[in-house]
């Protein structure tokens, strides 16, 4: 949400996670994140970020996440 473009190597040396992937497959499809996803390289390693211009305000929050939403009810 900050601006960044992240791909897992950035999940896994940031927060040793390993399930990006997924993740972003579900904030997507269950919460409608305007998510973006850019393939690159020959190996088409997925980067991802946030759709320039979107509105945080409208943005559902799965309940483990919803901290991130600046104490608002999701």
């Amino acid at each position: 949400m900050d601006g960044r473009t992240i791909s897992h190597k950035t999940e896994i040396r940031e927060v040793r996670g390993w399930r990006l992937g997924a993740i972003v497959h579900r904030l997507k499809s269950e919460y409608g994140w305007p998510i973006l996803t850019e393939y690159r390289g020959p190996e088409n390693v997925a980067y991802y970020s946030m759709k320039p211009g979107f509105d945080r305000a409208a943005l559902r929050f799965p309940r483990s996440a919803r901290s991130l939403n600046d104490g608002e009810a999701a």
